[in-house]
């Protein structure tokens, strides 16, 4: 697939499956990665020259919990979109409910986020969202309470979170990603990075005694 879009990109033109007229298409190609596309091209999973191809124009978008103050535009806006998804007015959420929100760590970003607010719109039992309707037990938004000592760094508390999102669901990986707002696949890889770094460090500190 990376060789054929090296095809593309100059000529703007491709092949149907099964034809041999070549088709001119004038398109405008953006693309996504939540993994960093240099340290790809090191491991040799990405080709070097499609990089520089389509990297004309880079932005890096921070994590959720790097830009807090976009939480309450978010916020706001899933609570407009689900309210009229659902049928459901709503006229906003308390004060308590947003600091709540603010303060999370959001290892799952925009999407955690997102899934929080539609169940809990989804849930409410009146117009105002407040911390119960977020934070409640009865319903699968609940943001399982974890105790985290300062000075930890922020991939150790995602990977502490995880794990006590895993631990509150008895291990079911399905039900942890739709808490945590990543897919399926997501999860694992996480969950792979997790094992290696592990290993490393045992092999480091085996190496030391």
């Amino acid at each position: 697939m990376q060789t054929k879009l090296l095809r593309v990109i100059p000529t703007h033109e491709f092949l149907m499956v099964g034809g041999t007229k070549p088709i001119y298409s004038n398109i405008r190609l953006i693309t996504a990665t939540n993994k960093d596309p240099r340290q790809e091209v090191k491991n040799g999973t990405f080709r070097e020259d499609l990089y520089y191809r389509i990297g004309v124009v880079m932005i890096e978008v921070p994590p959720l919990r790097e830009r807090k103050g976009d939480i309450p535009l978010l916020v706001e806006h899933c609570i407009r979109k689900f309210s009229a998804a659902y049928n459901k007015p709503m006229c906003g959420i308390t004060h308590d409910a947003m600091e709540r929100l603010t303060a999370f760590p959001w290892p799952g970003n925009v999407r955690q986020l997102q899934n929080v607010i539609e169940q809990a719109v989804l849930f409410a039992g009146r117009e105002t969202l407040t911390v119960s309707d977020i934070f409640a037990d009865n319903h699968p938004s609940t943001l399982p309470s974890l105790q985290l000592e300062p000075g930890l760094s922020l991939a150790e508390v995602e990977r502490r979170y995880l794990i006590h999102t895993l631990q509150q669901v008895r291990g079911s990986r399905t039900e942890a990603a739709k808490i945590l707002g990543i897919s399926l696949r997501g999860l694992h890889y996480k969950l792979k990075t997790y094992r290696q770094a592990s290993r490393v460090t045992n092999v480091r500190e085996g190496s030391n005694s």
